[in-house]
């Protein structure tokens, strides 16, 4: 249980003097009681305490000895006890600091205003990490890893998240299917901190064609235009969603998807209605869950991953454009609405005919690196129908592909 309750007009007192604060956050979770020389305190195991060594520490960490700080100076633990569940209250969003004191006991500021705009719980956490799955193929030096293969009844999107290339944040691919709107299964990855955005869009193409030239969700901010540019003008692209000028501000539309304070607020938050909410998204990606923890919304109202080093945000920004697919704007363009849920969202999709669409299974051209088996060198092969005229079809064929019969 989670309520929220806007605060008016109250205040409450910081190190920093009495600051204003958005609301009080109600939730019901397993206790600590800690008792103090001149305190105590009932806490959840994840509420953070400021110690002694100048650090905040969560109260499951804390052991009889620790001193804690307070408005006065120091106070010592004295003993630990476990309350089971109760109900707790937290303040939420105090202005310009990053704790208040609790009992005198200086404690740390919830940064997130409800369940729709948290960070993972230890619950969710683990109820995803649970789901998670070793890869059946990996690929290309362990790049690119597949949970499934190319199916002609999958709905397939694909995001692309694109950096410099330089040794420090990651080109990210995902695929995530979606003929199951209550189960939407990623079914591929792709993560790379070393390859240029120009090779990068080679390879962005490559994994396109393995899954059937589906839609093509791609930040264009930065880097990521080179790679929307590229795939449209030299690869003749069509695919490419477009979203996210006007609620930028931007008077022309352009190709991809425009990342602005505005559409990541979207984006994050359509996120924690499928993951959080409905708990209908199936990560199989341990490396996409650990970051997604680490996913934080700071005070001044921005999204990005926790400050500390190795820490990164590509894979969880990836994810967010593939399931802004399913925000109300982009699905009524791309997609045929079947039935929608009681919030009114998407419960069931349908493609638009498109036409036939070719899939280049990705285990005939590459040797699965898990297994260390070899393929042999056959053509690759091509599943289900495809997109292309029929010109098309007898170039590929005049290039050695096989339809499946």
């Amino acid at each position: 249980m989670k309520t929220i309750k806007k605060n008016k007009g109250l205040r409450v007192l910081t190190a920093n003097g009495y600051k204003e604060f958005t609301g009080i956050r109600k939730i019901e979770k397993k206790c600590l009681n800690i008792i103090c020389d001149t305190t105590s305190l009932s806490a959840t195991y994840d509420h953070r305490l400021m110690t002694s060594e100048g650090k905040f520490k969560e109260c499951k960490d804390l052991n009889s000895g620790d001193l804690l700080q307070t408005k006065d100076g120091f106070t010592t633990i004295k003993h630990i006890e476990d309350i089971g569940v109760q109900v707790v209250y937290d303040l939420i969003d105090v202005r310009d600091t990053q704790s208040f004191f609790t009992n005198g006991i200086n404690s740390h500021n919830c940064e997130f205003l409800d369940s729709g705009e948290s960070s993972l719980n230890e619950e969710l956490f683990a109820r995803l990490m649970q789901r998670t799955q070793e890869p059946k193929f990996v690929f290309d030096e362990g790049k690119y890893l597949l949970w499934d293969e190319p199916s002609s009844d999958g709905i397939y999107i694909v995001s692309v998240d694109t950096s410099e290339g330089v040794g420090a944040d990651y080109s990210v691919v995902h695929v995530f299917d979606y003929r199951d709107l209550t189960n939407i299964k990623q079914v591929a990855t792709y993560c790379d901190n070393t390859i240029s955005p120009y090779n990068f869009t080679e390879k962005v193409y490559e994994i396109l064609q393995h899954w059937g030239n589906p839609l093509a969700c791609i930040e264009r901010n930065n880097c990521g235009a080179q790679v929307v540019d590229n795939l449209s003008r030299h690869h003749g692209y069509e695919n490419i969603v477009c979203w996210g000028a006007s609620a930028a501000g931007r008077a022309k539309s352009q190709l991809g998807i425009i990342a602005h304070t505005n559409t990541k607020h979207k984006g994050v938050t359509n996120m924690r209605y499928w993951i959080n909410e409905l708990e209908s998204v199936e990560i199989r990606d341990a490396n996409l869950v650990k970051e997604l923890r680490d996913f934080i919304r700071y005070p001044n109202g921005t999204w990005a991953a926790k400050r500390g080093a190795g820490n990164h945000d590509d894979r969880v920004m990836s994810m967010i454009w593939n399931l802004i697919i399913l925000e109300d704007e982009v699905v009524k363009k791309y997609f045929e609405i079947v039935q929608l849920d009681k919030n009114k969202k998407p419960l069931q999709i349908k493609q638009f005919d498109f036409g036939i669409k070719y899939f280049m299974n990705p285990t005939s051209i590459y040797s699965n690196e898990k297994t260390e088996d070899s393929f042999d060198n056959t053509p690759p092969i091509l599943i289900g129908n495809a997109m292309n005229q029929s010109s098309d079809m007898d170039q590929l064929m005049d290039m050695g592909f096989k339809p499946l019969q």
